[in-house]
């Protein structure tokens, strides 16, 4: 059985950009504290801000 890791974010984007690897784009939506709603909104408009079109915005 193969042991999976976690490992930290910061640890995960350096070794995609040192791999050759391009990221799209990487932000924070929220954390543990913020609910599920806000989350929601703050993808939304982090897909808006990196050239999503976002067709139905039903809540």
């Amino acid at each position: 059985m193969k042991k999976q890791s976690i490992e930290r974010v910061d640890n995960y984007l350096s070794k995609k950009e040192k791999s050759g690897k391009k990221l799209l784009f990487f932000e924070e939506i929220g954390n543990r504290n913020t609910s599920r709603d806000q989350m929601r909104e703050n993808l939304i408009n982090a897909l808006i801000k990196n050239g999503w079109k976002i067709t139905d915005k039903k809540k």
